[in-house]
């Protein structure tokens, strides 16, 4: 993406002159994310994406509106609309740049933890506008993700015939060793993903306002003076909160893992105990994030047209998942909890 024309397109829809000084963002391939900062010195960030942009930007600015300081303001375009056309590929944001560190790099203290609680029942007990709801996904318990699982599987199990690699990629080779050792409880998870989704669509689901990617990296604070900020809301839906307390029960970064001091003092700002969490809800999004993961990382090394450095790093992430904190192992353990007993 032509940095200077995105730039310029800024100035354009939103009468605002900036600087790009670094891209940041995550794992999120259709999107680049610049900070940026104005002449005036206030920082933004600055979201392209192949994406719509449209549900997130439209809920983020409805929450801020609404005086929840913890979501960041999308600005409104010449149009009214908190967000932007570039082109007809590519939708564009500006919200306020959220000042701190991730979560994820140095953690939360206690109160830190109590204040996501409460940010987060906020959002759950939110109304937004019909016109904003009408474009919200609506949870429908499927996961795309699955069937690249099964892709890849009969892919890797192929170059792994006769405990060999079938490849001469030196990645490639280390992925599919892998692969052949985890290969079981990734299928096992696979299948479990839809068995779940069968189920919970059949049954009557309260659906809440979620954010949908509340992870600690998503989450941004800062000690002096303190703040708490949550971040990209490209994942917004209505869906059961499940959804969003996955990212605290246990957690869902190998790095990272959610202690039981900080999920107790999170469920003390949110207001709910964790008694009152759907066990199969919580255990069909840890399936689904973990299959996910799964699939995407490993098509990452797969993709041999990849730089190097990217194809290491995605390797690296797939080794992490099973590892005792990583999703893989925490979603097995989930899966015991509510009853499979591994048959």
């Amino acid at each position: 993406m032509n940095v200077t024309e995105l730039l310029a397109h800024v100035r354009d829809e939103y009468a605002l002159s900036l600087t790009a000084t670094d891209v940041v963002g995550g794992e999120d391939e259709l999107a680049v994310v610049l900070h940026t900062v104005s002449t005036d010195g206030s920082a933004f960030a600055l979201k392209a994406s192949r994406d719509d942009l449209s549900a997130g930007a439209l809920v983020s600015a409805h929450l801020a509106g609404q005086g929840i300081d913890a979501v960041p303001a999308p600005l409104p375009a010449t149009s009214g609309h908190p967000w932007s056309l570039l082109d007809d590929a590519h939708q564009v944001t500006v919200t306020q740049w959220a000042r701190g560190r991730p979560a994820a790099r140095g953690g939360m203290v206690l109160n830190q933890w109590r204040s996501f609680g409460a940010v987060l029942a906020q959002i759950h007990a939110a109304r937004v506008p019909a016109l904003t709801r009408a474009r919200l996904p609506v949870e429908d318990y499927a996961t795309p993700a699955v069937a690249s699982v099964r892709s890849e599987a009969r892919l890797l199990q192929s170059h792994g015939v006769g405990r060999g690699t079938g490849n001469n990629d030196p990645l490639v080779s280390a992925l599919t060793h892998r692969w052949l050792e985890v290969s079981d409880s990734v299928l096992v998870i696979a299948d479990q993903t839809e068995a779940l989704g069968r189920e919970l669509r059949g049954r009557a689901t309260p659906l809440v306002l979620t954010h949908g990617d509340a992870h600690l990296f998503n989450v941004v604070v800062d000690d002096d003076p303190p703040a708490l900020s949550l971040i990209d809301w490209g994942g917004t839906a209505l869906a059961p909160r499940e959804r969003d307390l996955m990212f605290v029960i246990g957690g869902v970064l190998t790095q990272a893992p959610v202690t039981t001091d900080e999920q107790s003092s999170f469920f003390a700002g949110y207001g709910d105990g964790a008694g009152e969490v759907d066990p199969m809800r919580l255990t069909y999004y840890r399936c689904s994030w973990a299959v996910q993961d799964v699939a995407s990382y490993a098509a990452q090394v797969l993709d041999e047209s990849r730089p190097q450095p990217q194809r290491v790093h995605a390797l690296r992430l797939f080794t992490d998942l099973f590892e005792p904190t990583g999703i893989v192992t925490t979603t097995l353990e989930s899966l015991r909890w509510i009853g499979w007993t591994g048959q």
